[in-house]
């Protein structure tokens, strides 16, 4: 298979977090969510979940997980939609500037979200795919309704 970006199908990948305290919780809710889109194949995929309490107290404490869980977007769409994004052209649509730039570059300082960028690229690399990254406003971004209201938000694609 060819890694030249031209001669791979490209799919689209729109993906958005949410992190918010709900006391008496110890720690904030972070939700997660991810589109993947190919019209000309006719693929549209998504998903939502709530980052398990257990996930969240495996990294650093602190007061927001939002990094973490805007990078776990990217991460679970190439996991749970490994099929339709193998052998593909990824561009992922991220409106997280922090997660978009750690993302671009393949680090961060901070050592529990580096290791789910670096995660994120060694599934790629697994896929035998290429991925690229763009800013997308959080208005535009369809995954963000998703992140806040799960799966019972109406999300129309096309």
């Amino acid at each position: 298979m060819s890694l030249v970006p031209d001669q791979m199908p490209r799919r689209t990948i729109y993906t958005d977090a949410s992190c918010e305290p709900r006391p008496p919780l110890v720690r904030p809710v972070v939700q997660v969510c991810w589109i993947v889109l190919d019209m000309a194949c006719n693929i549209a995929l998504g998903g939502f979940t709530v980052v398990p309490d257990a996930v969240l107290r495996s990294f650093e404490e602190r007061h927001t997980y939002i990094a973490q869980g805007e990078a776990l977007g990217p991460l679970l769409a190439v996991h749970f939609h490994c099929d339709v994004l193998t052998c593909a052209h990824l561009i992922f649509f991220i409106d997280n500037l922090g997660t978009l730039s750690a993302m671009i570059t393949g680090r961060a300082r901070i050592a529990d979200f580096g290791a789910v960028v670096h995660a994120f690229h060694l599934s790629v690399a697994r896929l035998r795919s290429t991925s690229w990254f763009e800013h997308v406003e959080s208005p535009a971004n369809p995954a963000d309704g998703g992140s806040r209201v799960g799966g019972a938000c109406p999300i129309e694609i096309g």
